[in-house]
């Protein structure tokens, strides 16, 4: 009888056989007996194998770009075999979707090669990542020849942020406090966190919170008080103020939104006298310098006016004055103080009040004291009067105390004939006033006719 035998034949690899014709003797030899023997000859004629190979052109199978990014590769498609080929295109992978061949077919000569370029289109807001796509070329007349060739695209970790006022002018006197709320929103394509700052003192602002952390495409609002100092005063006016978010991912990445802030005007005065108090005469002047600051934020403009009981003796350099904030000026007060006033302290108040309003407003008090001075006149009613040896004869002298202050006289008689008059008792007088002063003379008995002279003197106690 007889058996059917298949025999495989395996070629070794192409660089240590040849292309040409190779004899193989197949011998069958019976087990028991070893002579009876019969060999057949097979003739196997090796080819030039046809296959094929896929690389990069440039030798850079990795690539990568930010979101929203292209990148390209350029692909070799070398024939390796000794015949003409068209070469079928494939393209796989995770995210094929977004890549494509420039051509689906490559028509190779033998030994030649050609170029297929392959372009990835990474959509807006991808997250960071990396993927590969696998380009396979295949015969078409052999779908058993075929390569493949691996390229890797990185998706780049962008960061990204926009900052929006919700309100962008807002206004506040100052130590008053504004709420100003603001959107952060994260641009980038991942998880980030941001630092929020104020262009401003520290002093001004108070946030809450002063970062946020958001995922990719979030946002979040972010409130800031904000505070115009009082020490020192905040000028009225408008303050610009540049709030920004900062990534902590990449510092050099920060948005920022423009705040318009009206610093709304605060109105203060103040005065002070030098000095307080004065004493002078009467007839004379009393000089105050009165000293104005405008205790404001801003530019005001200041009434001056008198009060007291001797506001009419009082006389300012200037009844208006304009003060930028924090300015100060010195205004004359000039007190004149009529002759022979009586003694007192003379008040005499200056006032300033601001154009923000009449509660906005300061005082200073100037009391002058008068100086006493003393004064009398004599004048006597009934100088022709005659008098007789011996009789007592009485004149009238009208005494006017010309002080400004009640007053007690004295008075003596200052001549040769002193002894003829009888004492004089004072007089209280006040100031302006006149009262009468009875002199009583009795003259010797013996005394001869003729006219006698008497010196009566007045004197201040």
């Amino acid at each position: 009888g007889e058996v059917l035998v298949n025999m495989t034949v395996t070629l070794p690899d192409s660089d240590t056989v040849t292309t040409g014709s190779y004899s193989i003797d197949v011998i069958a030899t019976s087990t028991a007996d070893s002579t009876a023997t019969k060999t057949l000859a097979i003739t196997v004629n090796v080819l030039h194998k046809e296959d094929l190979t896929i690389y990069a052109s440039d030798l850079i199978r990795r690539r990568s770009t930010d979101p929203g990014g292209t990148v390209t590769y350029l692909i070799t498609v070398e024939n390796l075999g000794v015949k003409a080929h068209v070469v079928n295109m494939a393209l796989t992978g995770t995210n094929s979707a977004w890549a494509s061949l420039n051509r689906s077919l490559v028509i190779l000569q033998a030994g030649s090669t050609g170029e297929v370029k392959v372009t990835v289109d990474v959509p807006d807001g991808t997250s960071p990542m990396e993927f590969d796509l696998v380009v396979t070329g295949t015969f078409d007349d052999n779908d058993m020849r075929s390569d493949s060739f691996t390229v890797i695209t990185t998706v780049n970790k962008v960061h990204g942020v926009v900052v929006e006022l919700n309100d962008t002018t807002m206004a506040g006197a100052p130590d008053e406090p504004v709420m100003v709320t603001f959107n952060v929103n994260n641009t980038g394509n991942d998880v980030d966190t941001f630092e929020i700052s104020v262009d401003v003192n520290d002093k001004w602002v108070t946030m809450s919170p002063s970062s946020v952390t958001l995922t990719a495409g979030a946002n979040a609002n972010v409130t800031v008080t904000i505070v115009a100092p009082v020490d020192p005063l905040t000028l009225a006016g408008m303050v610009y103020l540049n709030i920004t978010a900062t990534s902590k991912g990449n510092t050099s990445v920060m948005a920022t939104d423009m705040l318009e802030l009206d610093v709304e005007q605060v109105y203060g005065v103040s005065l002070k006298a030098t000095p307080l108090r004065q004493s002078v005469d009467p007839g004379t002047n009393a000089l105050y310098n009165i000293t104005i600051v405008n205790e404001g934020n801003g530019r005001d403009i200041f009434i001056l006016s008198l009060e007291g009981a001797r506001k009419a003796w009082g006389k300012l350099g200037q009844t208006q004055i304009t003060l930028e904030a924090g300015e100060e000026r010195i205004i004359v007060l000039t007190v004149r103080i009529p002759s022979n006033q009586p003694v007192e302290d003379a008040e005499v108040i200056v006032n300033a009040t601001s154009s923000g309003g009449d509660a906005v407003e300061a005082k200073a008090t100037t009391t002058t004291t008068i100086y006493p001075f003393y004064g009398v006149t004599l004048t006597i009613s009934n100088p022709a009067k005659p008098a007789l040896p011996g009789k007592w004869t009485a004149f009238t002298v009208k005494v006017k105390n010309t002080g400004n202050s009640p007053d007690t006289f004295n008075f003596e008689v200052t001549c040769d004939y002193a002894s003829w008059v009888v004492e004089m008792n004072p007089l209280t007088i006040d100031a302006g006033k006149t009262k009468n002063l009875e002199v009583n003379i009795t003259p010797p008995s013996d005394i001869a006719n003729g006219i006698y002279t008497f010196t009566i003197n007045g004197s201040s106690d």
